[in-house]
This record gives C-alpha cells, structure tokens and sequence, in this order.
C-alpha cells in the first residue's frame, strides 16, 4: 500500500477537482499524456468513492518502475461494480472508463477492515494495451472481512427469481437517486447551509443505511445479465441489524418519490414496478431475517410474479373504475342536453347497453296511477319487455319492491332470483344478474333504473353499486330537470292557449266566426277534431265541426245529421248538455272512430 502522497478527500462540492489537482502535483515529471489518463482515472475512482464508500475517504499517487499506481481508501465493505451502459441510467459509466484506461484494477482489503479500489496505468503503450480483468474475488473479500471484525450472526435470505432487466433498471434507478442526494450533501458542506432535517436523514439513510444488501443485489443482476439470464435468483447473507436498515431504508425511498412528485428533486419518482419490488424484497428480507434470528419457522416468501399479479389485478380493479368514471362523466354529459324524460332514459339505457356490458338496460318512470312505466329499454327478451312494459308497484317483483322500500337491490344469478321471487321462475331460465337502483330525490321516487348482466357469479356489490347509484343518482337529477322542463312548457302552453282564445272570443261580434275561430284553436294544439253543438228544442243541433284532416269534415257533418242527438238521452253530449258537467268517454264507440278517427 503507497504512503508517500496522500490527500484525504472531503465531501465539499471541489472534492473531485482537488484531487485531480494533488494527483498532478504528485506526478508532475509525468509524461503529459499521461498526466490526461491519470486525471481521468482519479476522477472516476474518488466519484464512485464519494457515491458508494464510507468515509473517510484517501486517495494515494504514486510512479514506481512500470506504471502509475492510484489508490483510493475508504472504511466500507460496498464493492465497485462494474454496470452495462445504460440510457436511462447516469451513473455507473466511470468503472467501464477505468477499466478502459488502466492496465490493470480491482480491490483490496485493509488491515483496518476497509478497502482499497486501485488502478494502474502502465507506462508505455505496450504495456497499456494488456489490460487483465479486475483483481477482486467478492468471496475472498468478504471471508477476510469476516474474520478480522467482531463476528455478527449472518443469515441466508432466498427471495427467488426476478426479472433481470427490472432488477438493473430499478437499481440504476436508486443509483441516481444517490448520486443527487450525495451531491445535495456535498452543497450543504460548501455553502454552509444546512439541509432540511427530514431530507438530510434522507440523504443518509438512502446513502449508506442499506448500501451492502443493495450493491450485492446489483452485483447478482449484473451476473446474470451477463450470463444472458432473464431471471436472476436472488441469495443474500446479511445480519440482523439488515432488517431495520431495510425498513429505515424503505421509508426512505417512499419519502423521496414524494420529494420527486413535489419537483423537489430532479431524479423522478420510481415506476410503479421498482416501488413493487423495493417493498417485496425488503418485506421478505425482514421476515426472514427475524424468523432466524429468533430461530422461528422461516417463512414461505411468495413468489416476485404472484406479487405482481396481484398488483396487476388491484390495477385492473383501478382501471376498471376510471373507465367507469369516464363513462358516468360521458352520460352526464350528455344527460345535460336531453331535453325530455324520455331522451334522458334513452341516453342512460344506451350508453349502459353499449359501455357497461349489460344484456338488458331499462328506465321505468313512477307514474301518478303508481305503475312503472317504461320510459325507454334496450337489449332482452322481446317478449319480457312487453310483459314487463308497465306493472304495479305492489307486485312482487323487483323493481317494484325496489321503488317501494327505496333501496337498491342485487341479485347475483338466476338461483337467487327464483328463490326470492318465485313469479319470475318462468322468465329467467338464462344464467343472469341483476342490479335495480331507486330514482330518488330527496324523499321523492321519480321511477327505476334497471340493468341485467349476463352471466351469474361473484358481483362486486361495492364497486358495482356506487357505479350503478352513482348513474342512478345523475339520471334522477336529469330526470327532475326534464320534468320540470316539461311542466314549465306545458304551463306556458296552457297560458299561451288562454291568451288565443282570449283574442278568439272577443275579436268579433259575429257569433259563428267565434266559433270558428275557437274551433281552429283548438285543433290541433288540444285535439284532433271539435265538435260545436247548441240546444235546438228537443235536439242537439250541429253549429261548427273543425277537423285536422279537411277530407274528413264533411263525412263527419253527414254522420251528426244521421245521428241526430235528443235531449232526454241518457248518455253522451245530451247528459252534459242538461247537467253542465264535462263527461270524458275512456274508449270511443268503434263506428264513431271508422267513421270519424
């Protein structure tokens, strides 16, 4: 080991400069070529030190007879590894330039339970040109360290295969999420300004607190990779003091992808697979480190790719909401330009039908007779939709035990369909679900949102049912804004007919132009066709007949006058004629529709 020039390098921001410039001064009789190749290799060794070492850190130059010889000493056990280049990655280029350069590299223990990383640089070009692979054997490096400190039970912790490719992409990740936070250390010791407590205990611990476990699960990647394995089989020996460095160690990287998220640091937050694995491993790793140390049953790690199935199917739960969303914001959207009860309706039972992979979708609307009534359907049994077109709420079925208790009901398949309501054993023989929701607003019921799925099963019945309430709750709302659309039209259809008629009646003198006038004014904004009849003695005698179709008014005259209509008749306009009372006929006489309709 060389002590002839040494230079303790510090963590200020100049660190590396500095010690190019000792490593110059040390060799100033140096061919200036050589100088170049010197300054290079003194950059990358005290760089990696500074990243990846402890302190303190010591660099030592020196010319013996063949080569220039570099070392830089630190106090811990992470070894340099040597990475494939990598684009997304902006670290772990500078042993590749070592290794370039040099003549020769690798890594030794020191007496005092340290290392020494050292390069050479041979002093022709001959010599240069016959570089030999790094002189570093990881296990004679690590049996040597275990013998000279005081011993520390180790353990064997298996986590199992993982993908190579994410092992070497999340742990570029962390490589350059160290590097900045080691130079934001490097700042606070230059300016004088001290970082915040939280980030520099996150500086710390994401540094040095779990450095060892995570070069040596590096280390296996880059083996494997090199081996062309697309699975490496992840094997660690640590101690105890490993687990809580892990746990320390996770906090801390979930800390710092919020610093990330929040633009307070450059490095990015970690992909959602680095965050998977970094709380797999380390999840496993304390288990099982604990479980022998307390000389437990070790448990069963599950597999990486169960891990990720899982992630994959909450992911799949999460994407299936915000597609839901997305449909809910579509319908309200366009629920906001319908107009009428029956657009609105239609627009949920379409959108529902085509997006949410229902066989049948159908809106009732509650009328004032307590029927429901179907507004608008699509998808089903042509027949059950006839059948089902309009029906009491006191029948046992469920959407109207639905409207009358006001809460939603789930049915799961076609069993539990027929065991609570034994009516509809006939009707649904095709394995089905359904899920009928209430329109409610307020204490009021406006009608029924009904939807059928195919096929029986499990149902989600809290992620289905905040959906299905959620689109029941925007179609009631559309569905009061219509109506109340549609009753403020027709009242301003009835104030705008008073104010015709008011014009009608007293716009002329002339008894049969009013009534000719009334009776354009009634057809067709009130009826098809009016019928004008006065008491004439015994009879009613026809005074004005208005229909929609002209062809029709004088068929129409030709049947009152065969019809003539005596005053003592027990039924019809003679009733109403004597009495004063209006008389609405439900159905009209067939021979008065063929003759008239």
């Amino acid at each position: 080991m060389l002590r002839d020039s040494e230079l303790v390098v510090g963590s200020a921001l100049d660190a590396v400069p500095t010690a190019r410039r000792f490593a110059v001064s040390a060799l100033s009789e140096a061919a200036p070529d050589a100088l170049d190749d010197v300054q290079l290799l003194v950059t990358e060794l005290v760089t990696n030190a500074l990243f990846h070492a402890r302190p303190p850190v010591i660099l030592r130059v020196a010319r013996l007879a063949e080569c220039v010889r570099i070392e830089v000493e630190d106090s811990g056990h992470t070894l340099p590894i040597q990475t494939r280049n990598s684009l997304d990655s902006m670290t772990g280029r500078g042993l590749s330039l070592v290794s370039a350069l040099s003549s020769s590299w690798g890594v030794d223990p020191t007496p005092t339970g340290g290392k020494v990383v050292w390069a050479e640089l041979a002093g022709s070009h001959e010599a240069s040109s016959s570089r030999v692979a790094p002189e570093m054997n990881v296990d004679d490096l690590l049996a040597y360290w275990s013998a000279e400190e005081p011993a520390e039970a180790v353990y064997e912790v298996q986590l199992g295969s993982v993908p190579t490719r994410l092992l070497l992409a999340a742990k570029g990740h962390i490589d350059n999420l160290v590097r900045e936070l080691t130079l934001a250390k490097a700042q606070e010791s230059a300016s004088g300004v001290s970082l915040p407590v939280a980030m520099a205990d996150l500086v710390t611990t994401v540094i040095s607190g779990f450095s060892e476990a995570r070069a040596e699960i590096k280390r296996q990647a880059l083996a494997a990779a090199a081996r062309g394995e697309l699975m490496t089989d992840l094997v660690l020996r640590l101690p105890l003091s490993a687990a809580e460095a892990g746990e320390r160690y996770l906090a801390a990287l979930d800390e710092a992808d919020g610093y990330a998220r929040a633009a307070r640091l450059l490095t990015l937050a970690a992909p959602r697979a680095h965050q998977i694995f970094r709380r797999w491993y380390i999840q496993a790793l304390v288990d099982q480190l604990r479980a022998a140390a307390n000389n437990t049953e070790i448990p069963q790690t599950e597999p990486f790719t169960s891990a990720l199935a899982v992630e994959v199917e909450r992911l799949s739960r999460l994407e299936d909401t915000w597609d839901k969303l997305q449909l809910l914001q579509k319908v309200t959207g366009e629920l906001t330009k319908a107009t009428t009860v029956t657009d609105v309706a239609v627009t949920v039972v379409n959108n529902a039908f085509e997006f949410l992979g229902v066989d049948t979708a159908r809106v009732f609307l509650l009328t004032e007779e307590d029927t429901l009534l179907t507004l608008a359907v699509r998808g089903g049994d042509p027949a059950l939709v006839a059948r089902y077109h309009e029906f009491s709420i006191d029948a046992d079925i469920p959407g109207a035990v639905a409207v009358r208790t006001g809460a939603p009901i789930v049915l799961r398949n076609v069993e539990q369909i027929r065991r609570r309501f034994p009516e509809l054993v006939a009707t649904h023989s095709v394995e089905r679900s359904l899920h009928l929701a209430p329109l409610t607003i307020g204490d009021r019921i406006l009608g029924l949102l009904s939807l059928s799925f195919p096929g029986g099963g499990e149902v989600d019945e809290g992620a289905q049912g905040d959906f299905v309430g959620a689109l029941a709750d925007a179609l009631a709302q559309a569905m009061e804004r219509a109506l109340a659309m549609e009753r403020a039209m027709q009242a301003n259809e009835r104030l705008s007919f008073l104010a015709d008629a008011s014009v009608a009646l007293t716009g002329t003198l002339d008894f049969q132009a009013t009534l000719d006038a009334v009776t354009n004014l009634l057809v067709p904004r009130l009826a098809d066709w009016c019928l004008v009849q006065l008491v004439d003695g015994d009879e009613l005698a026809s005074a004005v007949i208005h229909h929609s179709d002209r062809s029709k008014v004088e068929s129409a005259l030709e049947m009152v006058d065969r019809y003539p209509i005596k005053m003592d008749a027990r039924n019809g306009p003679a009733v109403v004629a004597r009495t004063g009372q209006s008389v609405v006929f439900p159905t009209v006489p067939r021979r008065l529709i063929e003759t008239v309709a």
